[in-house]
């Protein structure tokens, strides 16, 4: 080991220092601009970094005579033992970060710009992030939705906690779990934030084809949803979202604006043409179907257009019940379908 200190400066070759509990590191440390050590300059080659979430937390914060600990996003703790080797090169609140990182949850390849602001709300990050088979669910404690996933992309944003987080993304994803289905070929360039994606979205895998472009944003009390969409043959037993035969596909496109927290309280237009559902040997069309949604007062009205059939009603009801009764009218004419009855009466004029 080489160690030479010239008036502000301090340079280390071939370190290998124990830190914590059992947290190493091995490399070359160069600092340029002591003794401030928020103005100097930091050139770190990390050979091998091995640590965890709790080990970096026993570190004392700058200016390291306070008692105050560093404080990482909880979410990390999920990260366990990490394996890192790369570089870091900047300022304490302004460096790039870049290198390959083994966790308990996947790999991770980085070369991130990070600048750290005191209020951890306003940090950012921009540059490029991938990563094989990394388990965003137990991440984010959502395995029940979420699984591993493997991506290459370019990313920015602020916020580092998950429910903060601000970003935006572009790049492919070669494989995500969702509900228990691993979907591959994604493309997307959008924003994302806890609830909200803005932004494309586009698929080509053997069982579907998707192209999406627009706004679903849960993260308000009123949701929106705002979005064009292109489905072309969605096997949808497979993709896990019916519980029908292997043999359900449907293609369609729908142009969607409509607010509102749920189906007895929608406002705005569905509009879906194209429609094509074939299940065994039977097969249904239906070339255009429109929906508008609005209130006057305490009266819902609703205008349904269709080549099966046109509804208007108007009243105070709930759509979830009023969409049973069409179910079980549909039912009658086409048996592929199954309804179910409802017992709930509405108060409301119905027009065919």
């Amino acid at each position: 080991m080489e160690n030479q200190r010239h008036h502000q400066a301090i340079e280390g070759r071939k370190l290998e220092i124990a830190f914590a509990n059992h947290s190493t590191f091995k490399g070359d440390i160069s600092i340029a601009g002591l003794p401030d050590f928020q103005e100097s300059f930091f050139d770190l080659v990390v050979n091998e970094l091995i640590t965890d979430k709790g080990e970096i937390e026993t570190i004392p914060d700058y200016p390291f005579n306070r008692g105050k600990k560093m404080e990482l996003p909880v979410e990390l703790s999920k990260l366990g033992k990490v394996h890192f080797s790369g570089k870091f090169t900047g300022f304490l609140n302004d460096f790039v970060a870049y290198g390959n990182a083994n966790t308990a949850i996947g790999y991770v390849s980085s070369d991130i710009n990070l600048k750290i602001d005191s209020v951890a709300d306003k940090s950012s990050f921009s540059g490029h992030l991938s990563a094989t088979s990394f388990d965003v669910g137990t991440l984010i404690d959502n395995k029940a939705l979420l699984g591993k996933t493997t991506f290459k992309s370019n990313v920015s944003g602020r916020g580092f906690a998950f429910d903060k987080l601000k970003a935006q993304m572009e790049g492919e994803i070669s494989s995500l779990e969702l509900n228990g289905y691993n979907y591959k070929n994604i493309i997307v360039n959008g924003q994302f934030a806890k609830r909200l994606f803005n932004g494309s979205l586009k698929v080509e895998e053997e069982n579907l084809g998707l192209d999406f472009k627009g706004t679903i944003d849960l993260s308000h009390k009123i949701p929106v949803y705002d979005f064009t969409t292109e489905i072309k043959n969605a096997y949808l037993a497979k993709l896990k979202l019916i519980k029908r035969d292997t043999t359900a596909v449907l293609s369609t496109k729908a142009d969607i604006r409509i607010t509102g927290k749920d189906f007895d309280d929608l406002t705005g237009y569905i509009k879906i043409k194209g429609t094509r559902y074939i299940e065994y040997n039977d097969t249904i069309k239906v070339d255009s179907i429109s929906f508008v949604s609005y209130s006057e007062g305490s009266q819902k009205i609703s205008n349904l257009r269709s080549d099966i059939i046109d509804l208007d009603s108007k009243g105070t009801f709930k759509r979830t019940t009023m969409a049973s009764d069409i179910g079980e009218l549909f039912s009658t004419y086409i048996p592929t379908l199954a309804a179910t009855k409802s017992t709930n009466k509405n108060n409301l004029a119905i027009t065919f």
